[in-house]
């Protein structure tokens, strides 16, 4: 893991994007790191623009908000579209293959715009694990299988701390899931 990991998640409403965030968050503070996470929304409570920051780091951290993220998860293809030249040099973007089409395949069979951008179909992922709502969870899982920034154990207790047991284990589906996708790609850093 690089020594602060800048992480912005994009999306819609409805995604659970927020609680994503929170949750990553949470996992990091419990992994002995440090993590800062903050989340903005618009008017619309379903299907409006949702988007999260998390900053985790082995040092303090001074300013709490992402200026640049070394590492997106767009889930939608506004999302797509507005990130996919953000990550900084060496960074990393995340993006759902189902809303965002790429001409070029790349590792694993999924769509990719270049060695730092991998396309993974995580809206027909989480309707196959039977829980839509749970796509950011399968992002985040894939996320963590790709780059260790913080370890799966840490973020399963901290999504089962936020969920009723039933619920939780919904969403632990689409985490290990995300896992499942990661695991199947190459590394594309640390």
């Amino acid at each position: 893991m690089p020594e602060t990991c800048k992480i912005m998640l994009e999306g819609s409403g409805g995604q659970g994007i927020g609680l994503g965030g929170k949750i990553l968050a949470e996992a990091a503070v419990a992994n002995g790191l440090n993590a800062a996470q903050s989340q903005s929304y618009g008017a619309q409570a379903r299907g409006g623009f949702s988007s999260a920051e998390v900053i985790i780091s082995t040092q303090e951290i001074v300013f709490p908000l992402v200026d640049q993220p070394n590492t997106v998860i767009a889930l939608t293809s506004q999302s797509y579209e507005r990130n996919k030249g953000l990550p900084e040099k060496g960074g990393l973007l995340l993006y759902n293959t189902v809303n965002c089409r790429s001409s070029q395949t790349g590792i694993a069979g999924c769509s990719t715009i270049s060695t730092r951008a991998l396309g993974f179909p995580f809206s027909l992922e989480a309707q196959n694990a039977g829980n839509p709502k749970g796509i950011t969870l399968l992002a985040i899982g894939t996320l963590l299988a790709l780059t260790d920034i913080v370890k799966a154990g840490y973020f399963e207790e901290a999504l089962r701390d936020n969920f009723s047991p039933s619920i939780a284990e919904a969403n632990l589906d689409c985490f290990w899931q995300g896992l499942t996708l990661g695991r199947k790609a190459q590394k594309p850093c640390c």
